[in-house]
């Protein structure tokens, strides 16, 4: 079975590094402090192509509970903890409801 994470943890330092900037840039164009749920088929996450990525929810920055709908209650918390220090932008890249990886700015 395909896991997502696990594929992408294996792939080289370069095309991890293009992956974050590719879905950085969601993060990079907000006008306010925002967490973003990004959506990619498996066949596109194999390809490393991020053109079919779609943007499942949004919210502001610190309000994890607004995607509780979206997310796994597991998943929202090991989020919170995970980027309670960032102050810019999280852009969080699912497979299949799958958790991959995700962006942050400073």
């Amino acid at each position: 079975m395909f896991d997502p994470e696990e594929f992408f943890n294996n792939l080289d330092d370069s095309d991890r590094e293009s992956c974050w900037e590719t879905i950085g840039e969601y993060g990079e164009d907000a006008d306010e402090p925002s967490i973003f749920v990004l959506s990619i088929s498996e066949g596109s996450l194999r390809e490393l192509d991020f053109d079919d990525a779609e943007m499942t929810d949004f919210a502001d920055l610190g309000c994890w509970d607004a995607l509780e709908g979206v997310l796994t209650k597991e998943d929202l918390e090991m989020h919170k903890t995970d980027f309670k220090d960032v102050s810019s932008f999280v852009v969080l890249l699912y497979c299949d409801g799958k958790y991959v990886t995700s962006s942050q700015g400073e």
